[in-house]
């Protein structure tokens, strides 16, 4: 799906639009949460991640438990296998 994302230096940090929390203030509307300076926005193509979570097609997703897991087991499997001479 494509989604609005707020892209500050390249990275996305925020997808859908910004939440200004605009706050009335004498008679003005003014933005308790501005955009970062530099910051623009962009269509992405956004996926949904086996954790639930929203994330741009082209970004890196956080490893999921059982991935971490999974290699944290890998790893100790592979230094016991070492033979070391101590």
């Amino acid at each position: 799906m494509m989604k609005s994302c707020v892209v500050l230096n390249g990275k996305v940090i925020n997808i859908g639009e910004w939440d200004y929390q605009y706050e009335q203030i004498e008679n003005e509307m003014v933005a308790r949460n501005p955009m970062p300076e530099g910051a623009g926005i962009v269509e992405l193509e956004i996926l949904e991640g086996a954790d639930g979570g929203l994330y741009a097609a082209d970004q890196v997703r956080p490893k999921t438990s059982e991935q971490r897991i999974a290699e944290l087991e890998q790893l100790v499997a592979d230094l016991a296998s070492l033979q070391l001479g101590v």
